[in-house]
């Protein structure tokens, strides 16, 4: 399917009637098409193409191809809408080697938890033990 060449102007115009929400979803989920019409050109999002889908605050369900999903996240940029909304906003944990100035950890000490990114997969894994092995593919951490 060719982009629909007033695509741009729809979602501008939807985002500035609230028609399209401003805050960036918690999650968003990406697959096939269902055949739905896109929340932002109103075309169909057939099954070979990919749709980008999440749920607003007021629990309508947003769907998008992926040209329109770049435009609203673009016009969202525009506007300066970069976080997230501040009930959803959660602090990660600390990733990488702790600061120079500090002390070395015990050993008596639980480890703590750290996220590791699996080079084959690239899964992010939660783990808090070293030699983690990525459950998706089976690769194991180096120690």
């Amino acid at each position: 399917m060719p982009f629909p060449m007033d695509a741009p102007k729809k979602i501008r115009d939807r985002v500035a009637a609230s028609v399209l929400p401003l805050d960036r979803p918690v999650k968003m989920w990406a697959g096939y098409g269902q055949g739905l019409p896109c929340s932002g050109c109103d075309e169909l999002i057939l099954p070979a193409q990919v749709e980008y889908e999440f749920p607003a605050v007021d629990d309508r369900i947003i769907r998008f191809h992926l040209g329109c999903a770049g435009l609203w996240e673009a016009e969202r940029r525009r506007r300066g809408m970069l976080l997230a909304p501040k009930e959803s906003t959660i602090n990660p944990p600390a990733v990488g080697p702790p600061p120079l100035d500090s002390p070395p950890s015990s050993s008596s000490a639980p480890a703590a938890a750290r996220l590791w990114r699996c080079p084959r997969c690239c899964a992010t894994i939660l783990t808090r033990e070293a030699g983690a092995r990525c459950p998706r593919c089976t690769f194991r951490e180096e120690t």
